[in-house]
């Protein structure tokens, strides 16, 4: 009788059942996550003057990019507000995040989304 070895026998199980991949989201954001933390203890102050200000102007438009997604990942979490109990999106987001719920209701209201035809989402910003 042929006997598999321990790993030939996990990868066919894997094979049989395939772990569902994460959204692209979670994806991206774990990976941004690793990257700075793999530079969490790399010391700034031997950079050069070009670089301190690239390593800035970069910082920042990440910081944008990073509350765009937040800013779009909240526009579309009432159900989730809804299912936790929340009075609106922006309490569950405070109560989820420790954050002053003033200033995530806030974020709340600046996104809008409307549904297209094809059922994709169009986000922008409220008035």
């Amino acid at each position: 009788m042929y006997d598999r070895s321990i790993s030939e026998r996990n990868t066919v199980v894997a094979q049989l059942h395939p772990q569902p991949q994460p959204h692209p989201i979670l994806g991206a954001v774990a990976d941004a996550r690793s990257a700075l933390t793999d530079v969490r203890d790399v010391q700034p102050v031997y950079m050069t003057p070009a670089e301190k200000t690239t390593a800035l102007q970069e910082i920042t438009a990440l910081e944008a990019t990073l509350t765009d997604l937040k800013l779009r990942v909240l526009a579309v979490s009432g159900d989730v507000a809804d299912a936790a109990g929340a009075r609106d999106i922006g309490s569950w987001a405070a109560h989820l995040t420790h954050a002053d719920p003033t200033t995530a209701r806030a974020h709340d209201r600046r996104y809008e989304a409307d549904r297209l035809p094809n059922g994709d989402l169009r986000f922008h910003r409220r008035p």
